[in-house]
């Protein structure tokens, strides 16, 4: 039987949701870390001696979670589609990696769960064979991970593959000779030429890399992480950062993850050749995957960086007890609490590719979804350390009493929430802006939408004349056309100066919204003790392209904007396809002003004046 087999899967699946329902319902206490558990998992144990042990069962939970849903997405596969080659890999691969993390983290640090499996007292052998078959699990997964992407969403031809490597060397060579790269760069690796041909081997038409040779590799990674750990658990563990031999045995470590780190590195690379190089339909697919990997993986760096920032400027210098203690919580916390987020990301991501029906696009909803969900869940972890840190520094520095050096603590914090929050969204608009390609950028989401600019009429002089009335007769049209628009089920997508750009699904909508707006912004410029400036606005039907930021760009957009130079004070022109797109609507309810040559528009467009909204 091939350890893809739908059967094998579907077993090693419904083994590891029994293995994570156990731990959910009998919430088994965390073990000390003593230094006889692996060092991957005792890493994530050592949380509760830093912090709390609500911590760690908090992150235990969240790992357990995430690992049902890595297995009901394999069986759902398993199930749906086990015809596909490609689904039989990600399959296999969700399944195999959850076996090792039952094994690891829901298994292992418990005696009575560890008793089961491996006896009451494992000899080290055993235990080193154990380990070594759930390392060599999670480079199975890897490789089928590899697999997958290969055959997903189309097959990879080496020719292709080929021309897109050759690609990508010459932009890093171009951008190596460019700026400060080529005083730092050394002239021979500038000008050295590097054949694809000799770099990226063809394992007898199994892809770009995952033949053979590949699955060597993880199996000598995970043989190599397997005798690093065991070798570091076998020294004593109050010479483990002092005695060389140590330090070879976490380099040995280091090695089999690194190792691990490069396929994953390696899969992200064949889903940027098919983002890059795939057909329409399959540039939709994978743009769910592509969008997500990137934005959780960015978002999962930020929250190490921030973290590691947090432990220097926080502990350094308070002794080595309490750098110790704090490097649990500011390093290794953020690691711990961001591979389950970036994998529940990643598993969403994957499912929405493979059942996409077309129903939705995933370039806005996976960036919009990934970016600020995910950022918004970063934050607010950070947020929980920093809280703490405030509160025992506060403590210590002042002689308060605890309760209220913490509560104390929560008022600064909350305090800083909002301000950086607001810093925080467009720290992330702005660096999605630069790291995204700008084919990305532009090539956003694509819809039929009506499309209306309204503007007030004597603005500029009124501003010549009274600025501060000015300005605030604009603001308050901003105001009401976000809420006119909202309400009927449009938006406002940006203000310039004194006009509105807003977005409606129909004509229906937008002729109902438009003619309420210019009914209502006279009594409401009165309400406030204004004269009330005159609005005219102008509306097309058409497709457009949604940016990453929301914003709307095309043909439709710059037609809009004519029209609505067209009109005069208190007028509505819309053009022809806004009149076709109203269901139902009486012929009096507009009426044909003809014709009309627009700026920079090819052809004549045949206007209409909305006069009756029914």
């Amino acid at each position: 039987m091939r350890w893809t087999h739908p059967v094998l899967t579907a077993v090693v699946a419904v083994l590891s949701i029994g293995v994570f329902g156990h731990w959910i319902a009998v919430q088994p206490p965390p073990v000390s870390a003593d230094g006889t558990l692996p060092l991957l998992v005792e890493l994530a144990f050592r949380l509760a001696k830093s912090t709390t042990p609500g911590v760690t069962q908090t992150l235990l939970a969240l790992v357990a979670a995430v690992g049902i849903a890595a297995c009901v997405l394999a069986l759902v596969l398993t199930v749906k589609i086990p015809d596909n080659a490609a689904a039989r890999r990600l399959a296999a691969s969700l399944a195999w990696i959850c076996v090792a993390v039952a094994y690891f983290y829901f298994v292992w640090p418990y005696p009575d769960q560890r008793g089961i499996l491996l006896g009451e007292s494992p000899s080290a052998a055993t235990r080193f064979a154990a380990d070594f078959v759930g390392y060599l699990a999670v480079a199975a997964g890897l490789w089928q991970l590899g697999r997958f992407f290969e055959l997903y969403p189309r097959p990879i031809a080496p020719e292709d593959w080929k021309v897109f490597i050759r690609s990508l060397r010459a932009h890093d060579e171009a951008l190596a000779r460019q700026g400060w790269r080529a005083r730092v760069y050394p002239r021979a690796w500038l000008e050295r030429k590097i054949d694809p041909e000799s770099t990226y081997k063809y394992d007898q038409g199994q892809g770009p890399h995952q033949g053979h040779r590949t699955m060597a590799l993880l199996v000598f990674g995970a043989a190599a992480i397997t005798a690093g750990d065991a070798w570091m658990r076998s020294l004593p563990r109050v010479v483990r950062g002092q005695d060389p031999l140590a330090m070879v045995a976490a380099l040995v470590m280091g090695v089999g993850v690194a190792i691990f780190l490069l396929s994953i590195l390696r899969n992200f690379r064949i889903v940027e050749f098919h983002h890059a190089r795939g057909l329409p339909d399959d540039r939709l697919r994978i743009e769910w995957i592509y969008s997500t990997m990137l934005a959780a993986g960015l978002l999962a760096l930020g929250v190490v960086l921030v973290g590691l920032a947090l432990f220097f400027l926080l502990v350094v210098g308070t002794g080595q007890a309490s750098v110790e203690h704090s490097a649990d919580a500011y390093m290794m916390a953020p690691m711990a609490f961001g591979v389950p987020f970036f994998s529940f990301a990643f598993l969403a991501s994957v499912a929405a590719s493979i059942f996409y029906r077309g129903a939705v696009d995933p370039r806005l909803a996976a960036r919009k979804v990934t970016v600020w969900w995910l950022l918004g869940a970063a934050v607010a972890i950070l947020f929980v350390f920093v809280e703490r840190a405030v509160a025992v520094r506060i403590v210590q520095w002042l002689g308060m009493p605890s309760d209220s050096g913490y509560v104390l603590a929560g008022a600064l914090v909350a305090g800083t929430v909002a301000p950086i929050r607001k810093h925080a969204e467009e720290l992330m608009t702005a660096l999605v802006g630069r790291v995204l390609p700008i084919e990305q950028l532009m090539d956003g989401e694509r819809r039929v939408v009506v499309v209306a600019m309204c503007d007030l009429s004597g603005y500029t002089a009124l501003s010549v004349k009274d600025e501060k009335q000015a300005l605030l007769i604009a603001a308050l049209l901003h105001r009401n056309a976000a809420v006119i628009s909202k309400a009927q089920g449009g938006r406002l997508v940006k203000s310039i100066g004194d006009a509105v750009m807003l977005e409606f699904p129909d004509a229906d909508r937008a002729a109902c919204a438009l003619a309420k707006l210019h009914a209502e912004f006279p009594a409401a410029c009165r309400a406030m003790g204004f004269e009330p400036l005159p609005v005219h606005s102008g509306a097309h039907l058409g497709e457009v392209v949604v940016g990453h930021d929301g914003d709307l760009f095309g043909q439709t957009v710059n037609l809009a904007a004519r029209l609505q130079g067209e009109a005069k004070s208190g007028q509505i022109v819309v053009s022809d396809a806004f009149i076709a797109g109203r269901v139902g609507a009486p012929a009096e309810a507009h009426r044909a002003l003809g014709p009309r040559r627009l700026k920079n528009i090819p052809d004549a467009v045949d206007c209409h004046e909305l006069v009756e909204v029914v």
